[in-house]
């Protein structure tokens, strides 16, 4: 399976800049996708309208690049990331783009899928980050 999602929006990081002190581009990529990580990480919960957690890009990558590849671009910057491995590449694009593909199916879906969110819950708190998965990422 291999999908692919495209945006021309603000960026990542642009977008992380909102809760975070940005440095490059790539810097914006590999923060994305650690647990807790999201524009709305520094932003009280009254304006975090959509109930973002920070989870979702780091459960697709932790799942993805376990069972496949995850690739994710925002501007001048893309990494894809395999078993272990981050890549980091130089490009341009005006907007965000991601790709995932599982090259074989995971077993036993909900047990991985909860063992990801308890550590990144865990290395969240580390970083001091006070926040837990939401819901929807449960559901990835």
């Amino acid at each position: 399976m291999e999908v692919a999602v495209i945006d021309e929006g603000v960026g990542i990081s642009s977008s992380l800049e909102r809760s975070f002190k940005i440095k490059s581009e790539m810097d914006a990529l590999q923060m994305a996708i650690k647990p807790g990580v999201s524009c709305t990480t520094q932003v009280s919960e009254t304006k975090n309208i959509y109930g973002n957690s920070g989870f979702g890009l780091f459960v697709l990558e932790q799942l993805f690049s376990s069972f496949g590849w995850f690739m994710l671009g925002s501007g001048s910057a893309k990494i894809v990331s395999q078993g272990k491995n981050i890549n980091e590449q130089y490009l341009n694009f005006d907007g965000t783009y991601i790709g995932l593909r599982l090259n074989r199916p995971p077993k036993q879906f909900s047990g991985i899928l909860s063992d990801i969110i308890t550590e990144g819950e865990r290395d969240a708190e580390v970083s001091g980050i006070k926040t837990t998965a939401s819901g929807m990422s449960r559901l990835s």
